[in-house]
């Protein structure tokens, strides 16, 4: 999995959140490019919301895509799969890239973290995961794929000392796979699972998908 960077986490934190896995680099700096980590740094961290918004798809292939997300062992497990707050956006045209509509998603970041759906542009592209709408698509996966749900990761290096105390912030996000880790402080970071196919607290977490900007404009970082 790979937490969201450059403009991702500056986003999270401008509107209330945290990004413990890549943080910005400094106040009103983006953050450094993405980098891979273990989904156990992602349990870790066990965000509040997950926000899922892929680079390159659109939301019926994000849907499409996420099975082999949803049917994995961990997954059932976090906070926000379990209290109902995974939300799919178009990354493809929301976040994924740098211009104006990261303005919308800034906005949308917003709205969601502080329960103020007012404030999320009407027409942004945007729903809940709903409960068990992948069950036919997970069953076929689990059956085409035996063990996936006790499989061992394999891949990523694990996460450095100074990169895993990022789980004391607790977010998650998504960009460029399937998703994201963000921590609410007032929002931040993301993972994606792409290898893997395999409101307002002062510690909200969020898994997103995606970048958004900021009125004067994010740093890439």
């Amino acid at each position: 999995m790979f937490p969201g960077g450059h403009w991702t986490p500056q986003l999270i934190h401008m509107a209330g959140g945290t990004h413990p896995l890549n943080p910005p680099r400094g106040e009103g700096q983006g953050a450094g490019p993405s980098l891979a980590v273990w989904n156990k740094d992602l349990v870790a961290l066990d965000p509040d919301w997950i926000i899922i918004c892929p680079c390159g798809l659109d939301m019926a292939e994000t849907i499409r895509e996420l099975p082999p997300l949803t049917s994995s062992g961990f997954w059932p497990e976090l906070k926000a799969v379990r209290e109902g707050r995974v939300v799919l956006v178009d990354g493809n045209q929301m976040f994924n890239r740098p211009g104006p509509r990261l303005v919308d998603g800034l906005e949308f970041l917003i709205g969601l973290l502080h329960n103020r759906h007012d404030m999320i542009p009407r027409t942004f592209p945007w729903r809940f995961l709903q409960r068990d709408e992948l069950r036919d698509a997970e069953s076929a996966w689990l059956e085409a794929h035996p063990g996936w749900k006790t499989r061992v990761q394999k891949g990523p290096p694990q996460a450095t000392d100074g990169a895993a105390v990022a789980a004391a912030a607790n977010v998650s996000c998504c960009s460029g796979g399937v998703c994201v880790p963000v921590s609410q402080e007032g929002a931040t970071n993301g993972v994606h699972t792409a290898d893997d196919r395999s409101s307002s607290s002062s510690a909200t977490d969020v898994c997103m998908g995606a970048a958004a900007a900021a009125p004067a404009g994010p740093q890439q970082g």
